[in-house]
């Protein structure tokens, strides 16, 4: 969640891709489910998530928690990530997102469905 730049081995040379645009140059096309999941997980720090337990102590905000997945839409894919309010003060929702992304690699964020928060986490702070 705070990595910033990445360091490639491309045939055989390493490659410091620090730069949306270094990255686009390098991960387009996308190609696969796999890549797409990768590819907007990198560019939104969102992050995939499975199989996520329903604690009972939770506020609960959407009727289903979904696990990460992608599938091959039209001309490129649609991709659900995940996202939590790390930083700042209590609560600390969790959320899922829906992306659209090309085979281009070009991103929409289509939908964000706040699913839960824990009360255990309404008094820290993370700065």
């Amino acid at each position: 969640m705070t990595c910033n730049n990445l360091v490639a081995k491309i045939n055989d040379t390493l490659l410091l891709i620090d730069s949306e645009d270094k990255f686009k140059k390098i991960f387009t096309p996308i190609e696969n489910e796999q890549e797409a999941i990768s590819y907007v997980s990198y560019l939104t720090r969102a992050y995939p998530q499975y199989d996520i337990p329903k604690k009972f102590r939770y506020r609960i905000y959407s009727p289903t928690f979904p696990s990460t997945y992608s599938k091959r839409i039209g001309e490129g894919f649609e991709v659900l990530l995940h996202d939590k309010k790390i930083f700042g003060c209590g609560p600390h929702p969790n959320f899922y997102k829906v992306f659209r992304v090309t085979f281009s690699g070009e991103i929409t964020l289509v939908k964000t469905v706040k699913m839960f928060e824990d009360p255990k986490e309404d008094a820290l702070c993370v700065d």
